[in-house]
């Protein structure tokens, strides 16, 4: 009981020098624990991250993706005359003249949707899909880029299908015409369950209504940095569309900046009937392969993309992910090990050389 109560005492005696080893002691071993402690918190949010693309779900998207060639019949060698022309005439020819906008000096604003990657379908190929064994059920999507160029028709004109001109410094549009775009999708509301937005996607608000009311549910990183939120209006089209809620992105989703319904993104871009992504659910997660190969039998020039496609694609990256924090967290520690087993043998070495007399006296 003397030993501990002179202890005590010698401890209170020095105080400063008391708080100044228990603290760097305390250091250390904090810094040990809280290295630790980050490197297994990331290793569980990598593996929860991980774990829907660990397996092969019944989900999977079908589109027709451009194939560009270097034949002599031009970058579409690959499509027929009549996809061509599709193509074409979806697009707006993909060029426009400013001479048609206006006379010089005059006020033009133009709306327009292109889609440059992937090439339409009819709708009708969605019941043809639903019709395949093994398949649960389907849903037809349609995604473009909105695009909207307002200014002034300037004085001296260009060349037509060329945006650059006179006093634009070079190449691009001149300085009074301003061009924005932002991605859209068309989303059959009736098919809650598969699209390019869900009903469980929805963080703020909710999910498309019954009806011919223009709604629109935004991508959170779009409304975040234009300002939107629910009860505001976006301008698609030259149509207004209320804004009823806000979404965010599913791991390894292509998100849209904005989402409507299908059938009012059809008929603002001139595109009824049309749809360039078909969404489908197998009945098993065994049906998966099966199904994939007869929908591209069955469609032409149809590319399917399913979860096991999409796990190949996000997990590659995160894995490599994962374990560069594992490596990085266990050298993290040891040197943090290293450096508390240092601190401490340095205050104690410290400690023991300024009472080297007082330990001799005792």
């Amino acid at each position: 009981m003397f030993y501990v109560t002179y202890m005590f005492a010698e401890l209170r005696r020095r105080l400063g020098r008391t708080i100044l080893t228990a603290l760097g002691l305390g250091i250390g071993v904090g810094l040990v624990v809280t290295v630790t402690a980050l490197s297994n918190g990331l290793d569980e949010a990598q593996a929860k991250i991980l774990k829907p693309l660990t397996g092969v779900g019944t989900d999977m998207s079908v589109s027709r993706p451009i194939e560009f060639s270097d034949s002599g019949n031009g970058p579409f060698g690959g499509l027929s005359d009549k996809e061509r022309e599709q193509l074409q005439r979806e697009n707006g020819g993909g060029r426009f003249g400013l001479q048609n906008l206006g006379n010089p000096g005059e006020k033009f604003s133009r709306d327009t949707f292109v889609s440059t990657a992937q090439l339409s379908m009819p709708a009708t190929d969605v019941v043809k899909i639903s019709k395949i064994d093994g398949v649960e059920s389907t849903a037809g999507g349609l995604t473009l880029n909105s695009l909207h160029i307002e200014g002034t028709v300037p004085e001296q004109q260009q060349q037509p299908g060329q945006l650059g001109g006179p006093g634009s410094g070079g190449g691009g549009p001149p300085r009074n015409i301003n061009a924005t775009s932002l991605s859209v999708s068309g989303v059959d509301q009736t098919q809650k369950a598969l699209g390019a937005v869900t009903p469980g996607q929805i963080v703020t608000g909710h999910y498309f209504g019954s009806g011919a009311a223009r709604q629109a549910i935004l991508n959170e990183s779009y409304a975040s940095s234009n300002g939107l939120s629910v009860g505001d209006t976006v301008k698609l089209g030259g149509k207004a569309f209320t804004v009823i809620g806000i979404a965010e992105t599913p791991l390894g989703g292509q998100s849209s900046d904005v989402y409507v319904k299908l059938s009012q993104l059809q008929q603002l871009s001139d595109r009824k009937g049309r749809v360039n992504t078909v969404y489908v659910r197998a009945d098993s997660s065994d049906d998966v392969t099966a199904v994939s190969t007869e929908i591209e039998n069955t469609i032409d020039g149809a590319s399917v993309t399913t979860a096991a496609d999409l796990a190949d694609r996000v997990s590659g990256t995160l894995v490599d992910a994962k374990n560069l924090a594992s490596k990085l967290g266990g050298a993290l520690a040891i040197v943090a090990l290293l450096a508390a087993f240092l601190i401490a043998s340095l205050l104690t070495l410290s400690s023991v050389t300024k009472r080297t007399r007082e330990f001799g006296t005792l």
